[in-house]
């Protein structure tokens, strides 16, 4: 499984680019879960990248840890 870290990010930009990058990797690598760590912070960060996990054609589902500070992505 791959783990996505993006809370140390500087910029919500910067952890999206990079999510999406990490994703395309997983998905050419034929991986079918990833760990996604966001962390809590303002929440801010996570609700950016829910929405682009939402909006992203190689993921098939997601599930937000019950910690709120990161989530499975299906792909």
């Amino acid at each position: 499984m791959k783990i996505i870290d993006l809370h140390t990010t500087e910029t919500i930009t910067d952890a999206l680019f990079l999510l999406e990058q990490e994703l395309f990797h997983a998905y050419q690598g034929k991986e079918t879960t990833c760990h996604v760590i966001h962390g809590i912070g303002t929440g801010m960060l996570a609700r950016a990248v829910h929405e682009a996990l939402n909006k992203n054609p190689m993921v098939r589902s997601w599930v937000e840890a019950e910690d709120g500070g990161s989530c499975m992505v299906t792909i």
